[in-house]
This record gives C-alpha cells, structure tokens and sequence, in this order.
C-alpha cells in the first residue's frame, strides 16, 4: 500500500520549488499594474460585473446609513466614524460601477 505521506511530502517539495522560482523582479514589473488594478478597478468590467459592483456599494451604502443614524440617535458618535468610511467606499464602488467602461487606458 502506497503511504500517504510519499504524496505530502512530494507536494510540498513541489510546492518549495514553486515557491523558489519567484524572483523580485517579477514582483517589480507586475506592480504597477496591480496597483493599478486595486485602485482604478479591472479594465473590462462585464454587466454582471458592474451589476454586482453596484449592488454591493448600494448595500455598503445603506447599512452604514442606518447603522449611522442608529449610533447617532444612540449617542455613541465616536462610532460614527467607520460608518462614514464605509459609506464613501460604498459610494466609489457605486461610482465606478456606473461610469463608462475604460478599456483604452493604459497604465503608467
């Protein structure tokens, strides 16, 4: 019978191989594109993905609302903060899921 720690040990000698291989100037040529990414959004947003873009920010946006106006009504004002937070990165994925697709650009 075949020991099942032969399969762990040759994955995990895979995956030190993998994991060797990762040289930091394949981390610095991919940067700028995920930074890119991460703050500008994917180049080619589908419908469905702009549809789900804009449901989560509208949920994002309304719970930190009335969660707002609870903490507010409440008098814990300190907690205020985060909800405003989350409000406006609602509204920017909100934003973004509205706004023309944008594949022309390129990144610099």
């Amino acid at each position: 019978m075949n020991d099942p720690r032969e399969g762990a040990d040759e994955l995990l000698g895979d995956l030190a191989l993998k994991q060797r291989n990762i040289q930091p100037h394949d981390i610095i040529a991919n940067d700028g594109d995920v930074d890119d990414i991460l703050w500008n959004g994917p180049r080619a947003n589908s419908g469905i993905q702009k549809a789900g873009n804009f449901l989560l920010g509208s949920t994002l946006v309304f719970s930190s609302v009335v969660v707002g106006i609870t903490f507010a009504q409440k008098g814990a004002r300190i907690l205020l903060t985060p909800m405003i937070a989350i409000c406006t990165f609602g509204l920017r994925i909100v934003y973004k899921s509205l706004r023309p697709s944008n594949r022309g650009r390129k990144s610099q």
